[in-house]
């Protein structure tokens, strides 16, 4: 900034005494110096502090589409910029007289300046005053440059070509550096885009592979050609949809998330299940530390539910608490009406069972419960929530129950035969399905 605002004229002629031909000389090397005014551009290193910036903001929003709207900008941006810097260089080639001629000598200068220059062509169409491009408009002028230089990215255009010896070298120079951005940006721009819906292509392509394997399935039954039924095939496709939708199936993250240690995939475990665990606040977890929330993140499991999935059974022994984290769950009428359809103004059901985690004893359901959608939910294993609360030795004080060493807690028995909540609701979810 400094050497930029020197007045070399006014220097040289002190230096020089007044000497015209000395100053003259000196003015035009000095003219050299103004070129420092390129080191500004080592400003630009500071764009480094821009990639922290948007890293921030892109970890804020979390949005892929977002992303690749701005790589897909940067890439526009980069040929825009390519092209105003080439409309600048173009004009003051074809100029007779411009920042060039001042690094040639008297003669070299006059002889450029008796050159034919693309900008004082006379040109126009017959019967119309002649005009040329230096005679026009800055703005005109910027607009066709750039065009121009836009047009031999990709072909030479017609309007313009070089006159002289210098023009033409220049114009090679750039043609093949041309090319070659303009490739470069074009692929980048086709990839960036193509970005945009690759998930979604490339899971409806497995889906179209899928819906081929349940229609050529040969069924038990002889009479049909087809086994899997119209209400068997919507199951699977709105379970598998469901897991796209969350993200649990086709999504890049899930390899890297792998690659982390045990306690940082807690640690998201928690930040995700958290906002859903305060639901326990007001009841089970009233008078336990906020320690409590993350043990019970730790140990908490969260399934996907396919469509049909009975969480609950009215009667029988709840031995999970249930917390709705996506699908719809309803309360089924007992005993089951056949033909029975959820409203869709019935309240949605977001806590189920959680009575069964205030006592180490048998505890039973007082509703049925099932998803009508394919549903992921939190489940919270009471065995595990017993055993943990109870031998935590801060967590220990606040329960209401202790945990005998020899106790068990058992399932109830029907017809003889053990039977846990999960074998009967696996059999219903699939009688469900197939139904």
């Amino acid at each position: 900034d400094f050497a930029s605002t020197i007045p070399w004229g006014a220097l040289a002629n002190t230096i020089s005494g007044g000497d015209a031909s000395q100053t003259a000389q000196m003015a035009k090397l000095t003219k050299i110096v103004k070129f420092v005014r390129l080191l500004r551009l080592m400003r630009m290193l500071r764009l480094a502090k821009l990639a922290m910036i948007w890293e921030k903001v892109e970890a804020r929003l979390g949005s892929v589409i977002l992303k690749q709207s701005v790589a897909l900008l940067r890439v526009i941006l980069a040929l825009a910029g390519i092209c105003h810097w080439n409309a600048c260089i173009w004009w003051m080639v074809g100029q007779p007289v411009s920042l060039f001629t001042t690094f040639l000598s008297d003669e070299q200068a006059e002889h450029f300046k008796s050159m034919r220059h693309w900008t004082t062509v006379p040109r126009g169409s017959p019967g119309e005053t002649p005009w040329t491009w230096l005679e026009r408009e800055r703005t005109a002028q910027y607009i066709f440059c750039f065009y121009w230089t836009l047009g031999v990215m990709r072909t030479m255009p017609a309007e313009v070509t070089p006159e002289n010896q210098p023009e033409r070298i220049y114009v090679m120079i750039f043609m093949f550096f041309a090319f070659s951005a303009f490739a470069i940006c074009v692929a980048l721009i086709t990839q960036t885009f193509f970005k945009f819906s690759e998930r979604k292509r490339i899971f409806d392509d497995d889906m179209a592979q899928v819906r081929m394997y349940m229609r050529n399935l040969k069924g038990y039954n002889k009479d049909k050609d087809k086994a899997a039924s119209d209400q068997l095939q919507k199951s699977v496709k709105d379970f598998l949809r469901h897991l796209f939708d969350v993200r649990k199936t086709h999504a890049k993250e899930q390899a890297m998330l792998n690659m982390l240690p045990g306690p940082m995939l807690t640690r998201l475990k928690f930040e995700r299940l958290a906002p859903k665990l305060t639901k326990l606040k007001n009841s089970v977890l009233m008078n336990y530390p906020d320690k409590a929330f993350y043990h019970v993140s730790e140990l908490a499991e969260t399934p996907h539910l396919p469509p049909g999935f009975v969480l609950s059974r009215k009667g029988r022994q709840a031995e999970a608490c249930w917390i709705h984290l996506s699908g719809r769950l309803v309360a089924i009428p007992e005993p089951y009406q056949p033909g029975f359809r959820p409203s869709p103004s019935d309240e949605p059901i977001l806590l189920v069972d959680e009575d069964c985690l205030r006592d180490s004893g048998p505890t039973y359901s007082s509703r049925t419960v099932q998803a009508i959608t394919s549903a992921e939910v939190i489940k919270i294993d009471k065995a595990k929530f017993v055993e943990r609360m109870s031998t935590h030795v801060e967590l220990k004080e606040y329960c209401g129950f202790a945990l005998d060493a020899n106790a068990e807690i058992s399932a109830p028995i029907f017809n003889g035969n053990q039977q846990t909540q999960g074998n009967m609701d696996s059999v219903v979810a699939t009688v469900a399905c197939l139904s």
